[in-house]
């Protein structure tokens, strides 16, 4: 259960550098992955962990997000990252819930265009999947991550939250 991975990072406290203890920083931006805590959950349970670890270290989480231009994360060496943790399924923030076909990053609510590099050859689903409406990322092969859609209450997945400014 993640409140195990919440009492974990609670006991471990604050680090020196600019990212609580527990979480990975890559170049400017902070990420828990919840892999490193062997946790999974729906696309739901996923935010709602992201956001609680926010409230307990007093900064704004959610489920994390790529693409942003005004960003100073590093979206290739996050999915390096992620691709090298062999991590096979992991949520990411984005969703078309509220309109199918229109993906929607739910933190910033910036559209994430589907011509992005990132999603894989045959996805997203086609207009009328309403069963596909939550982002995961898939690990195929030479550790390479894409995106894909799936449906949103499946509770085997990992996820990555993301410390927003």
């Amino acid at each position: 259960m993640w409140v195990t991975g919440i009492i974990i990072l609670i006991s471990l406290g604050m680090s020196e550098c600019s990212c609580p203890t527990g979480l990975v920083q890559i170049s400017e931006c902070c990420y828990y992955f919840s892999a490193d805590f062997s946790l999974t959950d729906t696309w739901d349970g996923a935010r709602t962990h992201c956001q609680e670890l926010g409230k307990m270290f007093g900064v704004i989480m959610d489920l994390a997000e790529v693409g942003m231009d005004d960003s100073c994360c590093n979206d290739l060496k996050l999915m390096e990252t992620i691709g090298s943790r062999n991590t096979h399924y992991v949520w990411f923030g984005a969703s078309d819930q509220e309109s199918e076909g229109s993906w929607v990053w739910q933190h910033s609510g910036k559209a994430l265009s589907l011509s992005n590099s990132l999603w894989r050859k045959d996805t997203p689903a086609a207009a009328g999947s309403n069963n596909y409406n939550c982002l995961v990322t898939e690990l195929t092969g030479n550790n390479r991550v894409h995106f894909f859609d799936t449906g949103c209450s499946q509770d085997t997945i990992h996820y990555v939250c993301q410390i927003f400014d």
